[in-house]
């Protein structure tokens, strides 16, 4: 197993974890803002809850924030996962790291690698994943472990 399969092998499990603690939360609690949260990209919201989290770190459908449930971020969590490795193994197969492709929903466009684009995918996602944490803590939830991936087997 190599230390991409690690990174999002522990994120999944990490956020399957969360999800599960996530099921006896009410809507109000899920849309509660996060006291504390900081995110370094300027094109996101300083003003995340629980839910607008859950929807960055599980790779959710297009329905509206509000309209998201716990079950549809599970799903979604599952898809996108099996996507990303799959993605992954099309890179590594294709010895595509380096290859680049425009981003045109920047404003203005711009131009990423592959690898690079995969980076940035496993720092963000971990990063709020870590959010999600704080957020429950917020919320009185305990005993949440941090998922690791030197803890990951597979």
């Amino acid at each position: 197993m190599n230390v991409l399969d690690r990174m999002i092998g522990a994120h999944y499990e990490g956020m399957k974890q969360i999800l599960d603690r996530c099921e006896g939360l009410t809507e109000v609690q899920l849309d509660r803002p996060v006291s504390g949260y900081y995110d370094p990209l300027a094109w996101m919201s300083q003003h995340q809850t629980l839910r607008s989290l859950l929807r960055h770190t599980t790779g959710a459908s297009d329905a509206p924030v509000n309209e998201q449930t716990v079950q549809l971020f599970r799903a979604s969590l599952d898809k996108s996962y099996q996507e990303l490795r799959e993605t992954i193994a099309t890179y590594e197969r294709e010895k595509m790291w380096d290859m680049t492709f425009v981003d045109a929903d920047c404003d203005p466009p711009m131009v990423f690698s592959y690898g690079g684009w995969i980076g940035h995918v496993l720092v963000f996602h971990n990063y709020r994943r870590i959010a999600c944490m704080m957020a429950l803590a917020q919320l009185g939830v305990s005993g949440l472990k941090y998922f690791d991936p030197i803890d990951f087997q597979g």
